[in-house]
C-alpha cells in the first residue's frame, strides 16, 4: 500500500508498506517500505502521521507487527522511531552479489 500527504497541488510525503507471512511463528506483519518526507516541512507531523495510517491500515488487515529498517547512519530517524514507539530488536546483514 502507498499512501501520499498533500499540502494543496504538492506531495508532501509517502509511505509505503507490505505486508508478509511470518515464518518463526503465526501471524502477518507488515514492511514499512518508504517514509519521506519533504526536507522543509519535517517536524510538522506530516511522518508520524502517514505512520499512523499505515499503522491503522495494516492492523485492519490482521498484521500484528511493523518492521523498517534505517541505516546506521540515520540517528534523526532512530530517534523518530522511537518516539513512535518501534523498538530496536537487532541487526541486519547484507552481502552485495
Amino acid at each position: 500500500m502507498t499512501l501520499v500527504a498533500v499540502s494543496g497541488a504538492d506531495v508532501v510525503g509517502v509511505a509505503g508498506a507490505s505486508i508478509a507471512h511470518f515464518y518463526e511463528k503465526n501471524g502477518k506483519y507488515g514492511r514499512l517500505l518508504i517514509l519521506a518526507v519533504d526536507d522543509k516541512l519535517r517536524g510538522r507531523g506530516i511522518g508520524a502521521s502517514l505512520v499512523a495510517e499505515i499503522e491503522r491500515a495494516l492492523k485492519e488487515r490482521g498484521v500484528c507487527a511493523i518492521i523498517v529498517n534505517s541505516g546506521k547512519h540515520r540517528s534523526d530517524a532512530h530517534r523518530f522511531y522511537r518516539r513512535l514507539g518501534f523498538e530496536e530488536t537487532g541487526i541486519r546483514f547484507v552481502k552485495s552479489i
